[in-house]
């Protein structure tokens, strides 16, 4: 098998592999177990202070790569998610 095809091939089984981990996730019950991990890998956090809380965080990116999302070609997506996101969370009382 030439390079070509071997980058081909390494190609699709990578997609594959992002369809299978994205179909575990893309259902109401798999983002609640996403966003549960996420949350406990410090993705939502902007206070990190230890090496082993960054590694955590890393971990986060890791797994949203391997969805397909934390990725250069998602950038301006994730970016106008974000910018469409409240910026405080209202007091009960408001």
């Amino acid at each position: 098998m030439d390079n070509e095809n071997i980058k081909r091939t390494e190609r699709e089984q990578m997609l594959k592999d992002r369809e299978t981990v994205r179909g575990v996730y893309n259902s109401e019950d798999g983002r609640t177990v996403l966003t549960d991990i996420l949350a406990d890998l410090n993705f939502f956090c902007g206070d990190i202070k230890t090496e082993q809380e960054m590694a955590k965080q890393n971990s986060a990116r890791v797994l949203l790569n391997r969805l397909g999302i934390w990725q250069k070609h998602n950038a301006r997506r994730i970016v106008n998610a974000l910018m469409d996101m409240p910026y405080y969370q209202k007091d009960e009382h408001e």
